[in-house]
Order: structure tokens, then sequence, then C-alpha cells
């Protein structure tokens, strides 16, 4: 009973554990990959003016426009991970990829125009500003719902855990408890009260009474 009892608060806590796992696999990492998409939205911005800065032949234009191009490709990446790890907030997130792929198609534009058509680049980047500004605010709004609904889950786990560690000391202690009645119930009447007849009859037999049989299964043999 012992080594069920225990089998079974372990079948309880791996259930616990695996739970909070997947909300750590899943709810927190959406959070995270969405607030390092909004640092790639603000820097896609910063990479983009970057490129202008240089003329096509300096050195430091392949620089800034490598970081541009990886700034570019995190941000729609972040955008899908934080997608799959949150199916709830889904069509959101997708809205989000949508507006950030109209931001990368401008600043595209002004990135290829480059210093030497600075003027044109520039006014596209205002442009993509005018994009980045709402979007960057919306997705933000939906990170700070991410990090509440985050706290009332971690909540719900607690609690859950909490309920899980009682039930299960309850439980063990029920076992227990119910085991060792079981223990002195057969104790007394398989052992104590066998004994106890035994001594009864033997102090009978000393006292010359030879006529009663022993009880149950202990018969006196004439």
């Amino acid at each position: 009973m012992g080594i069920g009892a225990t089998l079974f608060m372990s079948d309880k806590f791996k259930a616990v554990d695996s739970t909070y796992s997947e909300f750590i696999a899943q709810d927190y990492q959406a959070e995270v990959d969405l607030v390092a998409s909004t640092r790639s939205l603000v820097s896609i911005g910063y990479a983009a003016y970057q490129t202008l800065a240089y003329d096509a032949q300096d050195p430091a234009f392949k620089a800034a426009s490598d970081f541009y191009k990886d700034t570019a490709g995190s941000l729609i990446a972040r955008l899908q991970q934080s997608k799959g790890g949150r199916p709830e907030d889904a069509e959101a997130i997708d809205a989000f990829i949508a507006r950030s792929n109209d931001v990368i198609a401008k600043t595209d534009a002004a990135v290829k125009l480059g210093s030497g058509r600075a003027a044109e680049a520039l006014a596209i980047l205002a442009q993509a500003d005018i994009l980045i500004r709402p979007l960057l605010s919306d997705m933000r709004d939906l990170t700070t719902l991410m990090k509440k609904n985050i706290n009332a889950r971690a909540n719900e786990l607690t609690q859950q855990t909490r309920s899980t560690i009682f039930i299960s000391l309850t439980m063990l202690t029920l076992i227990f408890a119910a085991s060792i009645a079981a223990a002195l119930l057969v104790s007394a009447r398989g052992i104590t009260a066998p004994i106890a007849r035994l001594r009864e009859r033997m102090t009978s037999l000393a006292r010359g009474d030879t006529a009663v049989a022993f009880s149950s299964r202990f018969q006196l043999k004439r």
C-alpha cells in the first residue's frame, strides 16, 4: 500500500510538472518572442536609416546592410514563433506579420535606393515610420495582455500544485492509517486471540481440567 501511495503521488507530481513545462514552453516563450519582435521592429527603422549614412562603396555600408537584413528576418521569425506558442493569439499575430511585411517592403525600397537617392529614400522611410508607430503600440499592448495572462496562469498552477500536495499527503496519511489499523486487526484476531485462548487452556490444564477440549483449531488429544 505504501508503494502504491508513492506511485500515486509520483504520477500526480509528474502531471503538474508536465503542465508547468508546457506553460513555460508555450505561454512564457510566446511573450519572450513577441517582446523580441518589438525590439526588431524598432531596430529595423534604425538599420534602414543607417544604410543611407554610407556610400555603397564604403565597407561600413555592407555592415549596415547586413544588420538591416538580419533585423528584418528576425522580426518575422520572432512573430512566427510567438504565434506557435499561443494559438489563441494567432489571429492578432498574423495581422502583425502582415503589417510588418508592409513596413519591410518600404524599408527595402529605401535601402535599395541608397545614399545616392537619399531624398527619395528618406521620403519612403518616413512612410515606414508612420506604419511602425501604431504597429509597435499594438504589439506592446498584446505583450502586456500576455504578461497578465501568464501571471494569472502562474497563480493557477501554484494553487494546483498546493492542492496536489495537500491531497496527496492526505491520501498517503489515510492509506498508512488504514494499513496500520488493518495490521492491528489481523494481529488481534489471527495471533493475539489464539494465543490468549491457548494460555487460558494451559492454565485450566494446570488445574487438572482435562475434560474441556481446546477451542478453535487447538484440540486436546487424549
